[in-house]
C-alpha cells in the first residue's frame, strides 16, 4: 500500500490513520454540528411563532432538555465506546493478553454502560430525589428550613457530583494510564485526553448551571446557555473517545486484515493470532 507523507496529510488523517475510523469520526462530528442547527433553529422558531408546535419541537431537538435527540445521541455513543470496549475485551482475550489488560477493558465496558444507561434513565437525577426524599422531615420539605443559606434547595439537586466527581476522575486517571501504556500513537493518545477534557468541562459546569439558573453568559439566550455548552462538551467528549478507541482497534486487528488479504491466506484465524503476536510492536496500537 501507498504510503502518503505525513506532510501531506489532513488533520483528520494524522489524528486518524484508519480510514474507518477517520470516516466514523467525520460522520458523528456531522451529527453533532447538525444537533446544534437544528437547536438553534426550533429555538428561533419558537421565539418568532411561539405556539405548542414550536415549543414541542424546541423540546425535542433543545440541547438542555431531558428525554431530546440530544439526550438520545449521547446515550447512544456511550453504549457504542460500551461495545468497542467490549471487542476490544475479547479481542484482547484471543491474543493472550494479560488478564489485568482484559479486566481494564472489562471494567472500562461496565463504566461506560453504566454511563448510556444514566444517560437514558436519568439515574442521577433519580438519585437526587432519592437523597432529598430522605432528608426531607415528616410533613416537611428538604433542605427548605429556616437559617439555611439561600440557593442551598437548589444545591440538593446536584449531591449526585459528590459521587460522581471523585469516581469520574479516578476512572479518567487509570483510563489515561492504562491507554498511554497500551497505544504508542499521539494522535490517538490526545484523542483520549481531548475526550476526557469535555467530560472535565461538563461536570465542571453543573454547578455553575445551579447558581446561574435562567441566566446566560453575555445575556444571550440562544447559544451560550451553560446547560448548553456542558451538554455539547459531553457529547464532542464521547465522540472523541469513541474515534479514539476505534484508533486502537483498528491498529490491533490491521496485521489481521493485512494477512487475510495476502494470496493464499487460507487459515485467517490461525495466520490472525500469528500475525499478531509477531508484529505487537509494529501496529502503534499495543506495546509489549
Amino acid at each position: 500500500m501507498k504510503q502518503i507523507p505525513a506532510s501531506n496529510m489532513s488533520l483528520f488523517g494524522i489524528l486518524y490513520p484508519d480510514p474507518m475510523a477517520r470516516a466514523a469520526s467525520r460522520c458523528l462530528v456531522m451529527l453533532g454540528v447538525l444537533l446544534i442547527i437544528c437547536h438553534v433553529g426550533a429555538g428561533v422558531i419558537h421565539k418568532i411563532y411561539s405556539t405548542e408546535v414550536t415549543e414541542i419541537l424546541r423540546d425535542f431537538f433543545g440541547l438542555e432538555r431531558e428525554g431530546s435527540v440530544a439526550t438520545w445521541f449521547s446515550s447512544l455513543q456511550l453504549a457504542l465506546i460500551a461495545t468497542l470496549c467490549g471487542v476490544i475485551f475479547g479481542y484482547e482475550k484471543v491474543t493472550g493478553s494479560t488478564a489485568r489488560y482484559r479486566l481494564g477493558w472489562l471494567g472500562f465496558l461496565l463504566l461506560f454502560l453504566f454511563l448510556s444507561l444514566d444517560e437514558t434513565a436519568q439515574v442521577h437525577e433519580r438519585l437526587d430525589k432519592i437523597v432529598e426524599a430522605l432528608q426531607k422531615p415528616a410533613g416537611g420539605t428538604a433542605l427548605a428550613q429556616p437559617g439555611l443559606p439561600a440557593g442551598m434547595d437548589v444545591a440538593a439537586d446536584y449531591l449526585y457530583l459528590l459521587v460522581y466527581v471523585p469516581v469520574l476522575a479516578g476512572v479518567s486517571i487509570v483510563l489515561s494510564r492504562f491507554f498511554s501504556r497500551r497505544v504508542k500513537d499521539r494522535g490517538t493518545r490526545f484523542l483520549l485526553l481531548a475526550g476526557l477534557l469535555g467530560f472535565v468541562v461538563k461536570l465542571g459546569l453543573e454547578p455553575v448551571e445551579a447558581w446561574t439558573g435562567e441566566r446566560t453568559w453575555m445575556g444571550h439566550r440562544l447559544m451560550f446557555e451553560v446547560v448548553i455548552l456542558q451538554m455539547y462538551a459531553l457529547i464532542l467528549g464521547e465522540t472523541l473517545i469513541l474515534t479514539a478507541f476505534l484508533n486502537y482497534l483498528a491498529a490491533l486487528i490491521k496485521p489481521y486484515r493485512l494477512s487475510v488479504n495476502e494470496p493464499g491466506a487460507a487459515t485467517g484465524a490461525v495466520v490472525m493470532t500469528s500475525t499478531v503476536l509477531e508484529h505487537r510492536e509494529s501496529t502503534g496500537g499495543m506495546s509489549v
